[in-house]
């Protein structure tokens, strides 16, 4: 069959599938192995309701068969079923190496989702398992390889792992682009990773120049918000900007959801579902998803009142009224966060992750401070420039200390990943 399929026989693989259907009527196998055909076809939405038919067979599907489903929603782009589906084959089978290396590929094809160390975590047990099987070294190099490139000694141990891969299984194709994918890459360019605070200060910095320009354009064009202050920038304009972004991405993760053969509805549930079994799952997950969290809310205080500190000391202190404004966005941002978390990860989890990360205690309770506390002295029209200079550095120091919540969380993620224990029988 993989012959077949490396060769784009489909014809012949489509005829070997069907004799394998007759032979073995009322199993999943075969219909997975067509659904697997109309996927390198590009039908996805044949592929999809094949599955769930071979799912529908039987009330308890097999591991394995759950380990070639989260391969084929892989191959389709559908990585949240390709992860919940590697879940499954594990749970199931916990000493089946198959369905380690399912789970392992499925959560290291998107490296956006930050589930690097699940795919490590995954692809060492299934290494461990099954020592002498070339795609369990394809899955470990596939993971290494999923973390940002400054990690130069994961990244030669990724390549080391594709190419023990290759020494086992030395005609598979797969394997061989995979490692000819990355041999030319330089390690030389790690050391750009040094520049990603300064790039990204600057980069907020410009980027929150443009946002005002673009909501001050919006209530120019729109004609709203006339009689601000002259030098204020327009709240409701930069409302709209925010929006109308909020939309551009939703209608843009829509089309991607519809282009994969799925529905919005069911596709928006089982992310939400797997975002649970992810994060909720253990208490070492919640540390780490919170430490994450941490490290956004270090950043509000210079998003909501940055600015407002930063022209107080420069002598231009905004009106009474104005100085509330961040206050009202401070109070509607804590409601709607933790609506949405609480939507999300469903009831008391944001109380659940307060108990068990004490780094997200801190940090909340600071940037509260910190947001409250210069709200406050603006609307009491506090004119001391000394004050307004330390608290607008104060609010960057804060911003930057962002970066410790960051780097703990990736070590406790790293140590997840490298621990790679196998569960007891």
């Amino acid at each position: 069959m993989t012959d077949l399929w490396d060769r784009g026989s489909f014809t012949e693989a489509a005829a070997f599938v069907r004799r394998l259907g007759a032979a073995r009527p009322g199993e999943p196998l075969p219909i997975l192995l067509q659904a697997l055909i109309h996927t390198r076809q590009a039908d996805a939405r044949t592929a999809r309701e094949l599955i769930e038919r071979a799912m529908d067979l039987t009330s308890s599907p097999g591991s394995d068969s759950l380990a070639l489903a989260s391969m084929i929603f892989r191959e389709l782009g559908d990585t949240t079923q390709a992860i919940s589906y590697g879940l499954r084959a594990t749970t199931l089978k916990p000493h089946d190496w198959q369905g380690y290396v399912a789970l392992a590929r499925a959560a290291a094809a998107e490296p956006l989702r930050g589930q690097q160390h699940e795919a490590e975590r995954a692809a060492r047990r299934a290494v461990a398992l099954a020592p002498g099987e070339a795609t369990a070294y394809l899955a470990l190099g596939e993971a290494l390889l999923a973390y940002p490139p400054q990690r130069i000694g994961t990244r030669k141990e990724g390549v080391e792992a594709l190419e023990r891969a290759a020494g086992l299984a030395p005609g598979n194709a797969e394997i061989q682009k995979a490692l000819a994918e990355v041999r030319p890459a330089k390690d030389g360019n790690a050391w750009l990773g040094c520049l990603a605070l300064p790039a990204m200060v600057a980069l907020f910095v410009a980027g929150h120049r443009v946002i005002e320009m673009a909501g001050d354009g919006i209530a120019r064009l729109l004609q709203i918000d006339q009689n601000r202050p002259e030098g204020e920038h327009s709240f409701p304009g930069l409302l709209i900007l925010v929006v109308m972004g909020a939309v551009v991405w939703i209608l843009v993760r829509l089309v991607r959801i519809k282009r994969r053969g799925d529905r919005p509805q069911v596709a928006i549930g089982r992310r939400k579902a797997l975002s649970r079994n992810l994060h909720l799952a253990d208490e070492e997950s919640l540390r780490i998803a919170a430490a994450t969290a941490a490290t956004v809310v270090c950043m509000v205080p210079l998003i909501l009142t940055g600015s407002l500190a930063a022209e107080a000391a420069a002598g231009t202190p905004l009106s009474a009224d104005g100085a509330l404004l961040p206050l009202v966005g401070v109070v509607a941002l804590s409601v709607v966060g933790w609506s949405a978390v609480r939507w999300w990860f469903g009831p008391g989890q944001v109380q659940r992750a307060l108990r068990v990360s004490g780094i997200l205690r801190g940090c909340l309770l600071t940037s509260y401070v910190i947001v409250i506390g210069t709200v406050l002295l603006s609307w009491a029209e506090v004119s001391d420039e000394a004050a307004w200079t330390a608290l607008m550095v104060l609010h960057f120091v804060w911003f930057t200390a962002g970066l410790g919540p960051l780097i703990i969380g990736a070590r406790l993620a790293r140590r997840r990943g490298r621990s790679g224990r196998i569960p007891p029988e």
